[in-house]
C-alpha cells in the first residue's frame, strides 16, 4: 500500500468512527446543525448551553473531516501529477550566461506546499545538489523538485532565454531513494517562478 492509499484510509477511518462514512461527511454536518438548532429551541438554558457547545464540537470535528477529505483529493491529484510524469534522460543548461539557480521542492501543501531552500551560483551545482538530495531536500515528502535559473540583477524569473523558462524538473524516485530527472509536468505547463511562492 503506498502513502496516499494509507492517507486516505486513516481518513475513512476517522469518518466511520464518527459514524458517518467518507463520502457523507456534507450530510452529518448539515443534520447535525439541524437537529442541533432544534435540540437547542426546546431545552432549558443550561441545556441549551452542553448541547450548543456538543454541537459546535461536533461541527468541528467535521469540519475537520471534511477539510481532510479535501487534502485527500488534492493529494489525490499532486501523487497523479508524479505518477505520470515523463522521465528525462538529463538536464543541460539553457545558457552559458551567468545565473543563479533556485531550487524549489514541492509537496502537497499539508506536507509543506513549496519551499525554496537554497540558490545556487551554477547549473552544475544545482543539479548535483538536487541529484544528491543534499541537506535531506526529499524529506520524506517533497516529491517533485524544480531548478529555476534567475539572471543576477534582474526581477525573479525575467531577463531568461525561452528554453530556460520551465526550469529543470525532477521527481523523487522510492525504488531507487533519488530525485531523477522529468520533464515539466503537465498540469504546471503554464506556472512559472516556484521560487516566489
Amino acid at each position: 500500500m503506498d502513502y496516499a492509499q494509507e492517507r486516505d484510509r486513516l481518513y475513512r477511518r476517522s469518518a466511520e468512527e464518527l459514524g458517518g462514512e467518507y463520502k457523507e461527511i456534507e450530510t452529518m454536518l448539515a443534520e447535525i446543525q439541524k437537529l442541533g438548532t432544534q435540540a437547542i429551541a426546546n431545552t432549558s438554558e443550561v441545556g441549551r448551553i452542553i448541547l450548543s457547545r456538543r454541537v459546535d464540537l461536533c461541527i468541528l470535528s467535521l469540519m475537520t473531516l471534511q477539510r481532510a477529505k479535501v487534502e485527500v483529493e488534492e493529494e489525490g491529484r499532486f501523487d497523479e501529477i508524479v505518477r505520470t510524469a515523463v522521465p528525462k534522460e538529463k538536464h543541460v543548461a539553457g545558457t552559458k550566461e551567468p545565473r543563479l539557480y533556485a531550487i524549489t521542492s514541492i509537496a502537497p501543501k499539508r506536507f509543506g506546499g513549496t519551499r525554496t531552500p537554497v540558490v545556487c551560483d551554477s547549473f552544475d551545482a544545482a543539479c548535483e545538489y538536487v541529484e544528491n538530495n543534499s541537506a535531506d531536500l526529499w524529506e520524506n515528502s517533497y516529491m517533485l523538485v524544480v531548478i529555476e535559473p534567475n539572471k543576477p540583477n534582474y526581477p525573479y524569473g525575467m531577463g531568461l532565454e525561452r528554453e530556460e523558462m520551465d526550469g529543470y524538473w525532477y521527481r523523487w524516485n522510492l525504488q531507487t531513494n533519488r530525485y531523477e530527472p522529468i520533464e515539466k509536468p503537465e498540469e504546471y505547463k503554464h506556472t512559472v517562478c516556484f521560487g516566489i511562492g
